[in-house]
């Protein structure tokens, strides 16, 4: 019985070892960014904003699922009223080979054009144009 929790116990840490999550929170009229490491790779996020809602809450989560990794960055009150408005906003993973996906939501849930944003390298941002509200990004790559 013992060894049963013990290898249940590694099964969970290998588990949890795959996805890492950390919460941050957008204050209006400030250039910040947010970072989240995983098995030596980063995904970052930097943005500015320019009014919205006070301190509106948002997450990075960091994945690791069969040699592909996945940042999916965004806004935990969907659907809800106030949002930051962005004057720009860059997503990035940082150490892998190649970027496989790169998406980004606004706050009704519309998936970008590709005419809002633009991918370099490994890091998706938008156009100089672009100034909206933002819900979500999500980038893979290997």
């Amino acid at each position: 019985m013992q060894r049963t929790w013990v290898l249940l116990a590694c099964l969970l840490s290998v588990v949890a070892a795959e996805t890492v999550i950390r919460p941050f929170k957008i204050v209006p009229w400030k250039d910040d960014e947010a970072t989240i490491d995983l098995a030596g790779k980063q995904c970052k996020f930097s943005w500015r904003g320019h009014g919205g809602s006070e301190d509106e809450e948002w997450t990075l989560e960091f994945s690791l699922k069969a040699s592909e990794y996945t940042c999916e960055i965004r806004r935990l009150a969907h659907g809800a009223h106030g949002h930051t408005h962005f004057v720009g906003f860059k997503a990035s993973l940082e150490g892998v080979a190649e970027l496989i996906t790169a998406d980004a939501w606004d706050h009704q849930g519309a998936l970008l054009r590709d005419a809002d944003f633009v991918v370099r390298g490994n890091s998706v941002s938008n156009v100089p144009s672009w100034g909206k509200e933002l819900d979500k990004v999500v980038l893979s790559g290997k």
